[in-house]
């Protein structure tokens, strides 16, 4: 099973995804492909499963989970 992002970078360093602002709002960089993340934190209301995390939109990157627009 992949293991859940929950380090991005921003400026100044590595920040965790429960400090920053949900979505693309969070202005995070994945640490390996460089791509940009949203952050999926903090969903009221909603049935989810998953623990806080980032993903991204980038089909190449093995380390974020892609981001489904449904969620």
């Amino acid at each position: 099973m992949k293991k859940l992002l929950t380090y991005a970078l921003k400026v100044g360093g590595l920040t965790h995804v429960s400090k920053v602002e949900n979505g693309y709002k969070c202005g995070c960089i994945c640490p390996e492909c460089k791509e940009e993340l949203s952050a999926v934190a903090n969903i009221e209301g909603k049935e989810y499963e998953k623990d806080e995390h980032f993903s991204t939109l980038s089909v190449d990157c093995n380390y974020a989970f892609l981001f489904y627009r449904n969620l």
